[in-house]
C-alpha cells in the first residue's frame, strides 16, 4: 500500500454566516515511499458534504514529494456542519457552524420574489409583502436571536419587526410590522426542510409564513397558515450584496438592455456603469444550483424557449 502523511486529522472552521465562503485551510500531503506514488483518492462524503468545497494539484508524487489540499466552507442553512474528507483512505473530519449576522433577503421559493415592508412605512402595522428584488432596505432583514432557538426579525429600514396581526393563532391572520415588545407573536423559529429551504414558523401560533395563495404577483400579501410544505411557504436566506458578472475577453459585464424590468429582455454586455441593471445576486434553488438575480428587475438569467 502507498504511504502518505497528512499534516492534519480534523479541520474546524468556527462560525461562518451562511451563503458566503470561508478561508481556506490547508493539508499537505507527503509521499512518505522511496517512489511515485499516485494520490487517487479525494472525495468529500456525510451529511453535510456539500457545505465543504474542496480543490487540490495533488496527483502523482515523486518520492518524498509533497501537495496542497485546500479546504473551504460555505454553509447553506444555519447550525453545525460535518462532513469526512478521504484522502488516499485516510479521513480526515470537517466541521463548521453556519450563523446568521447581517442583512438578508427572504426569498420566496416560489416566485424569487423578497419580503418586504409595503411603501417603506415607518408605521407600526404596515403591511409585510412580497416583491421583486431592487435592492432596497425595506427588503432587508436581521435576524436578532432570542437565546432560546427562536429569532426577531427585524427590518433593516424600520427597525421593527415582523409580527403576527393581533398575536393571532388561526390561520390566514396576516403578517405585520411592529415595534419589538418581545412578545411571543414576534418570535419566529427557522425550520430546514431541504438542503437550502427553511419553514419560518411562529412561536405563538406554530404556523408558518405563507404568501397568501401561492400568490406570483408583487404585492401579495404574506399570512401564517399550517405548514404544509407547499413552495409559497418555502423560503430561502440570501445575504445582501451583489456581482457583476465580467467577460474576460471584453472586461464588459452582464447587462440588462436599457435597464428594463420587462419579461423577455435580451442580456448584453455592457461596460461596466454601476447601474443596478448590472448587478446580480445569487440565490440556491437545491441540487447546487443557483438562480441568478438581477437587482434592478428582480427578474432571472433564462434561456429563451426554454
Amino acid at each position: 500500500a502507498q504511504s502518505f502523511s497528512l499534516s492534519a486529522t480534523s479541520l474546524d472552521f468556527g462560525n461562518q454566516v451562511v451563503l458566503t465562503r470561508s478561508a481556506p485551510q490547508t493539508i499537505t500531503v507527503l509521499n512518505q515511499t522511496s517512489s511515485s506514488a499516485s494520490v487517487n483518492t479525494i472525495v468529500v462524503s456525510g451529511t453535510n458534504a456539500s457545505d465543504f468545497q474542496v480543490w487540490s494539484p495533488c496527483d502523482v508524487l515523486a518520492p518524498s514529494g509533497s501537495c496542497i489540499i485546500y479546504v473551504a466552507y460555505l454553509p447553506a442553512l444555519i447550525g453545525s456542519s460535518t462532513a469526512t474528507l478521504t484522502v488516499a483512505g485516510a479521513d480526515i473530519s470537517l466541521t463548521g457552524n453556519g450563523q446568521l449576522a447581517g442583512n438578508f433577503e427572504i426569498v420566496s421559493a416560489n416566485t424569487l420574489k423578497v419580503l418586504e415592508v409595503a411603501g417603506a412605512s415607518t408605521a407600526d402595522g404596515a403591511a409585510i409583502q412580497q416583491n421583486g428584488l431592487n435592492g432596497s432596505e425595506q427588503q432587508q432583514w436581521q435576524f436578532m436571536p432570542t437565546g432560546d432557538g427562536y429569532f426577531y426579525i427585524q427590518n433593516a429600514l424600520t427597525g421593527k419587526v415582523l409580527d403576527v396581526t393581533g398575536a393571532s393563532a388561526t390561520g390566514g391572520a396576516l403578517i405585520q410590522q411592529w415595534d419589538n415588545l418581545s412578545s411571543l407573536n414576534q418570535q419566529w423559529q427557522l425550520m430546514t426542510v431541504d438542503a437550502v429551504h427553511y419553514a419560518i414558523i411562529n412561536r405563538n401560533s406554530g404556523l408558518g409564513l405563507d404568501v397568501i395563495g401561492g400568490a406570483t404577483t408583487n404585492g401579495a400579501p404574506i399570512q401564517q397558515w399550517s405548514y404544509l410544505g407547499n413552495p409559497q411557504q418555502r423560503w430561502v436566506l440570501v445575504q445582501v450584496g451583489s456581482y457583476y458578472i465580467a467577460n474576460d475577453l471584453s472586461s464588459d459585464v452582464l447587462d440588462v438592455t436599457n435597464g428594463s424590468t420587462a419579461s423577455g429582455t435580451l442580456i448584453q454586455q455592457w461596460s461596466l456603469d454601476g447601474f443596478r441593471q448590472q448587478q446580480w445576486q445569487f440565490v440556491p434553488v437545491g441540487g447546487g444550483y443557483l438562480a441568478i438575480l438581477n437587482r434592478n428587475s428582480g427578474k432571472v438569467l433564462d434561456v429563451q424557449g426554454a
